[in-house]
């Protein structure tokens, strides 16, 4: 059926009204971003390490954990021989304790090292993609080596985790705004490190956890850069570290270190502008390699997604989460959904992701995708230098928002 002239063109005037507002922005530099990629930080424990390291405090080699670390190695050393297609090399870490790194004929690799009562792996950067044509060779050699009765452990609840470093480069170009809306767009989604990724406030708590007076300091940088204060990623990196990452619930220190989202190698000129990344820490340790590669696409699309909205993503307004956690598991799994939805994903791939919240809860979250442009709005939003932003802002239904 034909649309009614007059309709079709309101549809039409609608949409390249919009279309100039979206475009009333600074040019991305796509040219300089390829696909971001990612590095892993797998962990892997048992309860015999967990009971071994007690009193140990943070000794990154005590003997049970490099027995496990060995015991990798030898077996992939085995591998290696008879396929043909990997080698071993022997490294030292930063706190000269050795490691095994194995390569590859294809250019991938991994390296086994130790840390305070696991063993953690670390992969070359690869792309979401490339991860999921991987997927079979990370689980046989990584997950399921770790799970051999000869080494005997596996990832692990309560120890280690499964943080993520996504490359500055490969990720956002250049492109500061987009890096300011991949920040204020995982500070939105507190769920991430509220459940859904991650429960750890201690190890990995989100600027939604922090006090109040660290919250209202992410406020003041994202505004000054709306502004034009703040015109770089590093200004902006350094910024929101010293001024919003500087206290951590637990305590530990270095403080900076300990957060969901660290901004450390972007800032420090100890790291090359290519191993410059921004180290997701909100994430548990992986159960397996379909789980990275999930969590790798769902953060690829994420960035796809915000690169779409070239507009500044408003931030919401904080709330006490505190407060919010009592009753949140409902909040959190629809919210959750329409990150997931909203990047183009299916719900049914990621709905089983989350542990902290059960599994019936995560099934009934709401389907975001019907109308879904009805709830993305466009604003202008003037500053205080009499300049007019564009501004875009997702407004949930009733049944996600964080105080329904």
């Amino acid at each position: 059926m034909l649309a009614h002239p007059k309709k079709s063109g309101r549809v039409q005037i609608r949409q390249f009204i919009l279309s100039i507002l979206l475009g009333l922005t600074l040019w991305i530099p796509e040219a300089l971003a390829g696909p971001p990629l990612f590095g892993a930080e797998f962990t892997f424990s048992s309860d015999a390490l967990q009971t071994a390291a007690q009193g140990q405090g943070r000794v990154v080699n005590i003997a049970e954990v490099v027995a496990a670390q060995v015991a990798m190695r030898n077996i992939l050393q085995a591998r290696c021989a008879a396929r043909g297609d990997c080698s071993i090399q022997i490294l030292q870490n930063g706190y000269g304790v050795e490691t095994y790194r194995v390569n590859y004929t294809d250019g991938f690799w991994f390296q086994i090292s130790t840390d305070p009562s696991v063993v953690e792996v670390q992969t070359n950067p690869n792309s979401a993609e490339n991860i999921e044509r991987l997927q079979n060779r990370i689980q046989t050699d990584i997950f399921d080596v770790a799970a051999d009765p000869a080494v005997g452990i596996r990832p692990f609840e309560f120890a280690g985790g499964g943080h993520i470093h996504m490359g500055l480069e490969s990720t956002f170009g250049g492109d500061a705004r987009l890096f300011r809306n991949f920040m204020v767009d995982f500070v939105n989604h507190w769920e991430l490190a509220s459940g859904i990724l991650s429960t750890d406030h201690l190890n990995a708590p989100p600027i939604a956890a922090l006090k109040d007076s660290q919250r209202k300091e992410f406020i003041n940088a994202i505004r000054d850069f709306d502004e034009g204060k703040i015109k770089t990623i590093e200004k902006l990196a350094a910024r929101v570290e010293k001024r919003v990452l500087r206290e951590t619930p637990s305590g530990w220190a270095p403080a900076i270190k300990y957060h969901a989202m660290v901004l450390t190698r972007i800032i420090s000129s100890k790291f090359k502008p290519s191993e410059r990344t921004i180290e997701l820490r909100s994430i548990r340790a992986q159960r397996s390699a379909k789980e990275y590669a999930l969590i790798t696409k769902l953060f690829d699309r994420r960035v796809a997604f915000l690169r779409s909205h070239n507009a500044f993503l408003e931030l919401e307004p904080f709330n006490d989460l505190a407060r919010t956690m009592k009753n949140h598991e409902k909040v959190a799994a629809a919210r959750f959904r329409t990150y997931v939805e909203d990047s183009g994903l299916q719900w049914s791939d990621y709905q089983g992701i989350a542990r902290a919240i059960p599994s019936e809860v995560m099934a009934a979250a709401p389907d975001s995708t019907s109308d879904r442009s009805s709830r993305w709005k466009i604003k202008l939003i003037k500053n205080k230098n009499n300049r007019t932003n564009t501004c875009v802002v997702r407004e949930f239904s009733e049944a996600v928002n964080l105080f329904p």
